[in-house]
């Protein structure tokens, strides 16, 4: 096989995507824009699970004891359980987990009105709320 004489040399020509003619929405990546885009991921990294709709005060809902708080992607328990801080992670848009004492408990999260504050529905049965 041989290449035709008027070849461009690999990386002399300009490189052509199928969708580059009619996308006005997309950005160049340049080692100068790296630091910004580092910058946004970290930013939405810190937002927490759900966009941060987690974030606050819960209790269990039955004897309405307050559990600790969700800051970020941990949740803080209360002095009283003696608990050091356990990690949540998000399963999908409305599943999350949490490890507390090396075991994982897996977590629905339900809305059950536009603009009310969600509960968590655990699968060991509990169940917390950001109400008490």
């Amino acid at each position: 096989h041989s290449i035709p004489a008027d070849a461009a040399a690999m990386g002399a020509a300009g490189c052509k995507t199928c969708c580059e003619e009619d996308d006005t929405n997309t950005q160049m990546i340049t080692i100068d824009s790296l630091p910004v885009i580092a910058q946004t991921l970290n930013t939405k990294a810190q937002s927490g699970l759900l966009g941060g709709s987690l974030e606050g005060q819960w209790w269990r809902k039955g004897d309405r004891c307050l559990l600790g708080k969700i800051q970020g992607d941990f949740m803080h328990w209360e002095r009283m359980y003696r608990h050091p801080k356990s990690p949540l992670k998000q399963i999908s848009s409305d599943r999350i987990s949490i490890c507390l004492e090396g075991e994982t408990h897996l977590g629905l999260i339900v809305y059950t009105k536009p603009g009310y504050k969600p509960f968590i529905r655990w699968s060991d049965g509990e169940i917390w709320t950001m109400e008490p």
